[in-house]
């Protein structure tokens, strides 16, 4: 994220961003997910922009100050911030939509921020699930290639 993304979701969306929120994500901390629009945060103004603006037009009553900062691939629940405070609470959107089970339950953004970083930064990045499955693949060949030479020479064999 960038200030200038973070200028046009603001100017788009007619809202102030706080700043712990502005502070924590330009620029984005976890450089392999820059650009993202797949994760509970997500690294895309226009996406940003996008989402926000459909909630906005497809729930009624959908207060101006609730800020969507991203939806996991998938998941059909989100996050969101109160613009309206300084320590902008996270919002849990079950389903994407304001109910009884939606809510400031998730504390204050920098608090819940940092988990996530945290958690994030320790799940794999998929080159070491990469490096097995291709180690995988050349130990199938060897073996296949090891029947195929093996039913050869036995029918060469006679037998």
């Amino acid at each position: 994220m960038t200030e200038v993304g973070l200028s046009r979701i603001e100017d788009a969306l007619g809202v102030r961003l706080p700043d712990v929120y502005r502070r924590r994500v330009a620029p984005f901390p976890i450089p392999r997910e820059g650009g993202n629009t797949d994760t509970q945060v997500w690294d895309d103004a226009g996406a940003l922009i996008a989402l926000n603006q459909r909630l906005r037009a497809e729930v009624e009553g959908w207060p101006p100050w609730l800020f969507v900062i991203g939806q996991s691939g998938g998941d059909p629940c989100g996050y969101a911030i109160d613009t309206r405070a300084p320590e902008c609470p996270v919002w849990w959107l079950e389903q994407m939509r304001l109910g009884p089970d939606s809510g400031p339950s998730q504390g204050p953004f920098d608090a819940w921020f940092s988990r996530w970083i945290t958690d994030r930064s320790e799940e794999p990045d998929g080159s070491c699930c990469f490096g097995l499955l291709l180690v995988w693949g050349m130990l199938c060949v060897i073996v296949l290639a090891a029947c195929w030479v093996g039913a050869v020479y036995r029918t060469a064999r006679g037998g």
